[in-house]
């Protein structure tokens, strides 16, 4: 456990002593069973359930014994979830987990009605979507962890020129039709950082699958020099289509969350699915112990880390420098 997540522990612990328990979470809480359903948009995205999972055991939860997982991803089908949540109060589900940005927005619809509180992962801009109107404590019910996705795009897009230099047009891929995701990809800071490596982003909008296995048969190392992905999560949930993009035309692929690199992509820098999931353990352990979900900040990854494929740099004929090499956290040969 790292220092930052053991002061947030001590800090859950002493606010039990601080707020009410209010909660009927707190009741006979060392002899209850807890039962937690968990929504994630893709399969992709299961890894960080994964982690919640392996980060409530260090708490003492066992599955299948005092705690009791519901695990679903909608297949990028957000019409799913309302079926889903009545099943949920149906089971008397006692916390709601939430991975990505669209899943939670749809929960939130309904997570007042049921009064179930609600933790999620993986939100690019939490305040920005409207899930939560203060990253501090907020006295809805939920909160949980900012995936600071659009506040690292301008550094990643840096590490990506400062990797391959020859970079100059880099398509991005992602729906305009998400508010959040069209004001967040057309931000001063990204674009700034655009100008600063010299680069130019060629934008292909993309609603559904059928819309990104066309652009990807039209797209050629003619028009572009590089991939780059945004918080996309349609884009994340078909990354196989980028990787086949990538090695078909030899293109270099920075993807959105170092997690991907199994699969494909040269260059990651982000915080990994498994890691939010463990570091979100300690919010679920907190209203287990009665603190409303409203009453703790959003909080922001542990950890982010620089990870290079070396393995498919090496496929995709790219070059790739000792210097730039040397400052990765994580090379993958």
């Amino acid at each position: 456990m790292n220092f930052l997540r053991k002061i947030f522990v001590i800090l859950s612990l002493a606010a039990l002593l601080i707020y009410p328990i209010t909660s009927s979470l707190a009741h006979d809480y060392a002899e209850r069973d807890f039962r937690v359903g968990m929504i994630a948009f893709d399969k992709p995205f299961l890894e960080v359930c994964d982690g919640l999972v392996d980060g409530l055991e260090q708490f003492g939860f066992q599955r299948d014994g005092n705690i009791h997982y519901e695990i679903h991803h909608v297949d990028k089908n957000i019409s799913k979830i309302p079926d889903i949540l009545d099943s949920f109060a149906k089971n008397h589900i006692d916390l709601i987990f939430t991975v990505t940005t669209p899943v939670a927005l749809a929960v939130k619809k309904k997570a007042a009605e049921l009064n179930i509180p609600v933790i999620f992962t993986v939100v690019a801009d939490p305040v920005g979507s409207k899930i939560v109107p203060s990253l501090q404590a907020s006295g809805c019910a939920m909160s949980g962890i900012s995936h600071i996705a659009f506040e690292l795009l301008p550094k990643r897009l840096l590490l990506f020129k400062e990797a391959f230099p020859g970079l100059r047009r880099v398509a991005i891929f992602y729906n305009p039709q998400e508010k959040w995701l069209r004001e967040n990809v057309n931000s001063p800071a990204l674009h700034a950082a655009a100008a600063e490596a010299g680069i130019k982003f060629v934008e292909f909008h993309i609603k559904n699958e059928e819309e990104m296995d066309r652009i990807c048969r039209s797209i050629s190392s003619k028009d572009i020099d590089g991939l780059f992905m945004i918080p996309d999560p349609l884009a994340a949930s078909l990354f196989g289509r980028i990787v086949k993009l990538s090695r078909r035309e030899k293109l270099p692929l920075m993807v959105i969350d170092n997690m991907f690199l199994k699969k494909g992509g040269v260059l990651g820098y982000s915080p990994a699915f498994y890691d939010v999931g463990f570091q979100a353990a300690s919010m679920v352990h907190s209203v287990f112990h009665g603190i409303q979900a409203g009453q703790l900040p959003v909080q922001n990854p542990d950890k982010v880390r620089l990870v290079v494929s070396l393995k498919e740099i090496q496929r995709l004929e790219l070059d790739i420098s000792d210097t730039f090499l040397s400052k990765a956290d994580e090379i993958i040969h």
